[in-house]
């Protein structure tokens, strides 16, 4: 009976681990920001990267695909997607949190609000969106309208162009701790 118990407890956490690491809920970078900062430390999960990385990588395909013959994904074009998705992702994390501390949570709703109403505007924004990134208005909103509503007011409140921002996001970037798995 004894050895019973410890096989069931062995396969119960063996599939455990199994299953976490089949969805992805497993760090792909660890980002401690400077001490003196005030932004807070983050992790970066591997089901965040592998869902930027999908999107790219379809946005790759049906913009270039179609314009050129000669275009592949190829695996090179993949782990190169993907590492640009976690230094996107290491970006992003710098950028909310110094976004959420120049401006409140409501004047960037507003701010993604304001550029949505313009784009949902157009007659064939939501199919376009689809077809072109495979998203939903939801997924739009959460991995390209809101990461990027947040730089733009980043940068008014601070009255950065896109070189002062670069300039400040390596200066952060090289006194944080980032580790990449």
């Amino acid at each position: 009976m004894k050895y019973y118990s410890a096989a069931l407890i062995f396969l119960t956490v063996t599939f455990s681990i199994f299953l976490c690491a089949l969805v992805g809920f497993y760090p792909a970078a660890l980002v401690a920001p400077a001490r003196n900062s005030g932004l807070k430390p983050h992790i970066i999960w591997a089901r965040s990267v592998r869902r930027v990385s999908q999107t790219t990588l379809i946005y790759y395909e049906r913009a270039f695909g179609n314009a050129s013959s000669t275009f592949a994904i190829t695996p090179l074009t993949i782990n190169e997607v993907k590492s640009k998705s976690v230094e996107a992702l290491i970006n992003q994390t710098f950028i909310t949190d110094a976004a959420r501390r120049a401006a409140t949570d409501a004047e960037i709703q507003i701010f993604i609000e304001e550029k949505l109403a313009r784009s949902n505007a157009a007659p064939h924004f939501k199919t376009a969106v689809s077809l072109l990134y495979g998203l939903d208005s939801a997924g739009f909103i959460e991995l390209i309208a809101r990461p990027e509503a947040e730089k733009e007011m980043l940068q008014k409140k601070k009255g950065w162009d896109d070189a002062a921002l670069e300039h400040w996001l390596a200066e952060e970037k090289r006194r944080a701790k980032i580790v990449k798995f």
